[in-house]
C-alpha cells in the first residue's frame, strides 16, 4: 500500500505540473488583446455590429450605450429583436430615435430548421452595410476601445474571423464556484495555441464577440450554413478553418465584459447546453472529462483522507505538501484568468458540480432529450 501511495503522489504531482505549464502557455501575452494595443490608421472599413436580443430589456440599453461610446466612428449598430415578449423592442426604439446609426429589426417568426439566434443574425446581416461584421450578445458591456482594437488587429494580421473572450462578471456564490472550473474543462478540448494554428483543425469561437470579414462570411454561406446549431460560434469557426480561412481566438478581459448567468439553475442549464454542443455531442469526450476530474481533481482529496486514516505521519506530510502545491497552481490560474481568488477554496465543490453537469449533458446525448434555451425547446 505504501508503494501505491507514493506512485499516486508522483503521478498527481506530474499531472498538476503539466497543468501549470498548460495554463501558463494558454495565458501568454501574445494571446491577449488589450485596449489600443493595435491602432487604426488611414482609411478603415465600415463595421456593422449585430446584436440578437430575445427578452433582453434588462441588458440591451447598457450594451447599446457602451457601443455608442466607441473610439472608432465608422460603424452602425443593428439590433435584431427575436420574438421578445418583454419591453426589449421599446427600449431599442427609444435609443434608435436618438441615434441614426442604431437600427431595430423585429423578427416575428422563426422558420423550422433554424435556431432563433442564427435566424436573427442571418436577417440582420441582410441589412448590414459593413465590410466587417461584429456579432455580440445583449448581455455584454464594451469598453470604448473595443471595436477599434479588434478591427486594427484583424486588418493588420489579415484575420478572417477574430473571436475575443471577455471578462466574466461573477457576482453570486455559484457563479464563482462553477464558472472557472467549467471554463477550464472546455479549454482542455480547445487549446488556444491549436485554435490559432493554421496547421491544426482545432477551431473555436466565442459568440459573445466575433469580428468577421463580410467576404469570409459570404464565402462560408454565413449563418445559413449553421442554421440548426445552438452554438453557432463553434460552428462558424469550424466552417472558417474548413474553408482555409484565417481564425484567431484571443483573451480580451479589458475590452469587454459579460454577466452570463445569475442563478444556479441558469448556470446548470447553460453549461449543459455548452458541454452538449461544445463537446460535439460526443459521449466519449464527456466521459473522459468526468474521468479526468475524478482522477486528477478529486483524487488528491482522497489521498489526503487516506493519509489521515492510515495514521502515517510521513504520508500525511507528503499529502499536505501535495495539496499546498496544487492550491498554489489553482491560485495562479485564478489570478491569471481574473477569477475571484477567494473562491479557490471552493475548488473541490466546483469540480463536483461540474462533474454532475457533464453527467447531465451525457444523459441528454444518450436519452436524446431536448435542449431548452431562452424558453424554446430544440430537438437533439
Amino acid at each position: 500500500m505504501e508503494k501505491l501511495f507514493y506512485i499516486s503522489l508522483a503521478i498527481l504531482c506530474m499531472v498538476w505540473t503539466f497543468r501549470f505549464f498548460r495554463v501558463k502557455r494558454s495565458l501568454k501575452p501574445e494571446y491577449f488583446l488589450n485596449p489600443l494595443s493595435y491602432r487604426t490608421a488611414g482609411k478603415m472599413p465600415f463595421v456593422s455590429v449585430l446584436i440578437p436580443a430575445r427578452n433582453e430589456e434588462k441588458n440591451i440599453a447598457r450594451c447599446i450605450n457602451s457601443l455608442l461610446k466607441q473610439t472608432y466612428s465608422d460603424y452602425e449598430i443593428i439590433v435584431v429583436n427575436d420574438r421578445s415578449t418583454d419591453n426589449t423592442a421599446n427600449v431599442v426604439s427609444e435609443i434608435a430615435a436618438c441615434h441614426q446609426n442604431v437600427t431595430l429589426i423585429n423578427i416575428k417568426q422563426c422558420p423550422e430548421g433554424w435556431s432563433g439566434k442564427n435566424h436573427a443574425l442571418h436577417n440582420g446581416v441582410q441589412r448590414a452595410r459593413g465590410d466587417f461584421l461584429v456579432f455580440t450578445d445583449a448581455d455584454t458591456y464594451h469598453e470604448p476601445e473595443c471595436i477599434e482594437t479588434a478591427l486594427a488587429y484583424s486588418v493588420q494580421n489579415s484575420v478572417d474571423l477574430l473571436s475575443v473572450n471577455p471578462h466574466l462578471v461573477t457576482a453570486s456564490f455559484w457563479e464563482n464556484v462553477i464558472m472557472p472550473i467549467a471554463g477550464a474543462v472546455l479549454m482542455v478540448w480547445y487549446p488556444i495555441e491549436k485554435i490559432n494554428s493554421q496547421d491544426s483543425r482545432c477551431s473555436y469561437a466565442n459568440g459573445q464577440f466575433i469580428m468577421m470579414r463580410k467576404d469570409a462570411y459570404v464565402k462560408i454561406d454565413g449563418h445559413q450554413s449553421v442554421r440548426e446549431a445552438l452554438l453557432e460560434d463553434l460552428a462558424l469557426a469550424r466552417r472558417i478553418k474548413d474553408n482555409g480561412l484565417r481564425l484567431r481566438a484571443l483573451w480580451g478581459p479589458k475590452l469587454y465584459k459579460t454577466h452570463m448567468y445569475t442563478s444556479l439553475r441558469d448556470i446548470w442549464r447553460g453549461w449543459v447546453r455548452i458541454f452538449y454542443h461544445g463537446l460535439e455531442k460526443n459521449i466519449v469526450k464527456m466521459g473522459v472529462s468526468v474521468v479526468l476530474i475524478i482522477l486528477f481533481s478529486l483524487s488528491p482529496y482522497l489521498l489526503l483522507m487516506w493519509s489521515l486514516l492510515s495514521l502515517a505521519p510521513m504520508h500525511l506530510a507528503w499529502a499536505v505538501a501535495l495539496m499546498i502545491y496544487i492550491y498554489s497552481i489553482i491560485m495562479y490560474a485564478y489570478t491569471a484568468s481574473n477569477s475571484n481568488r477567494i473562491y479557490v477554496i471552493s475548488h473541490l465543490l466546483g469540480c463536483i458540480v461540474v462533474m454532475f453537469i457533464l453527467i447531465h449533458s451525457s444523459l441528454t446525448v444518450i436519452l436524446k432529450k431536448q435542449i431548452t434555451w431562452r424558453g424554446i425547446s430544440y430537438p437533439t
